[in-house]
């Protein structure tokens, strides 16, 4: 019996319910230090209208909502500009954006790109993290509460969405371009990727190529139904996806919290997985898209769990350096073991119920997760 489809039927058992809630799909890719790869998932990508037949079964090549992995774009993007020296991480990011962004507790301290990117700028989500248009990313920053009132920026470190709405910015004000448009040309382009953040650039797609992210309860709800049907989160349609391009009248810079760069980019598992080797790993003749000490910063761990932009986890005995994600019933991990060059990826697209957590060596992943993790790590690769 081959690995994948041990692998399969090991995910199987997980979508039916084995690590103690059922979930709507799940898909893993796992690739080895010379590139060989390892694809297998179990579960839909999409139901019949009623949740409860599948229409269609989910694939690593399906593009979906990959949640906080965003950011791990948003981040790379970041460092090539750096690279080239268009920008430098001790930058004071109010240079970048047109006016003086502080905490109003400690304005001497400048917040920097490095502190954005780390989680370290004190600045929090607050009540929303984005603003619709004619808003301004100025006057989303203005909310009461905005900052930390007890910690400079580079002092402590508190998780943001926000942080990487004002990255975004700081993209659009050096390239001139929307957010959505300077990603694809300057990223997905040279990383021959098919995504795009909020469907830009991949708008034409067929609905089988996009998988939609379920719960078995109604949207912004938190009553969960365990023997219900499967309700769509996000990204449910029956043709192409619906984009919402920005106004004509749209500034670049004035408000990048459109596209949601935090959290808003549709990118199959594949296609994370060849990003994440691509990051870290020199491959077919192709340079990696970060030299050494972008890729040494973009892991390290700084005040806190982060780096310059991805996390570094022990799981399984091993050190990664990556990015989770949660949002809208997907969770997801997009990793890398650089002693061993390894990429692993996965996607879990909706959960029946609210999952049970798991300890160590899991510390902070539910059981699912850590079965899928396990699952996968136990495989052979080709």
């Amino acid at each position: 019996m081959s690995e994948t489809v041990v692998l399969q039927q090991r995910l199987d058992s997980l979508v039916a319910g084995a690590a103690g809630v059922a979930v709507a799909g799940i898909v893993v890719v796992r690739s080895g230090a010379n590139g060989e790869q390892l694809v297998a998932t179990s579960g839909c990508a999409r139901f019949e209208t009623g949740g409860k037949l599948c229409r269609r079964p989910l694939s690593g090549d399906q593009l979906l909502r990959v949640a906080s992995i965003s950011k791990l774009f948003v981040a790379v993007a970041i460092h090539r500009l750096v690279e080239s020296a268009t920008l430098r991480l001790d930058d004071d990011v109010s240079r970048h954006l047109g006016y003086e962004l502080r905490n109003p507790d400690y304005v001497q301290h400048p917040i920097t790109i490095a502190h954005l990117l780390s989680h370290t700028s004190s600045l929090r989500d607050g009540e929303r993290y984005w603003i619709a248009h004619p808003g301004t990313l100025a006057v989303l920053l203005a909310d009461a509460d905005r900052f930390d009132p007890l910690a400079a920026p580079g002092k402590h470190y508190e998780y943001a969405n926000i942080n990487y709405g004002v990255l975004a910015a700081v993209l659009e004000r050096v390239s001139g371009a929307p957010f959505d448009q300077y990603m694809t040309r300057s990223l997905f382009g040279p990383a021959k990727l098919l995504a795009g953040f909020n469907w830009s650039g991949v708008e034409e797609l067929p609905a089988d190529m996009t998988a939609t992210l379920y719960r078995r309860r109604a949207v912004d709800t938190e009553q969960w139904q365990p023997s219900g049907s499967w309700v769509p989160q996000v990204d449910e349609f029956d043709a192409s996806p619906r984009t919402s391009p920005p106004p004509a009248s749209y500034v670049p810079g004035s408000n990048p919290t459109l596209f949601s760069p935090q959290g808003g980019l549709r990118i199959s598992a594949s296609g994370v997985a060849d990003f994440v080797r691509h990051t870290f790993v020199a491959d077919r003749g192709q340079a990696a898209l970060l030299g050494p000490a972008s890729r040494r910063g973009l892991c390290r761990p700084m005040t806190g769990p982060f780096g310059l932009g991805a996390e570094s986890k022990r799981l399984a005995g091993r050190r990664w350096c990556g990015h989770f994600a949660e949002a809208y019933g997907l969770k997801g991990g997009a990793l890398f073991d650089s002693r061993r060059r390894e990429t692993l990826v996965y996607f879990i697209t909706g959960y029946g119920d609210e999952p049970p957590l798991t300890g160590s060596p899991y510390a902070g992943l539910d059981r699912v997760e850590a079965a899928v993790i396990d699952a996968a790590l136990a495989a052979h690769l080709p």
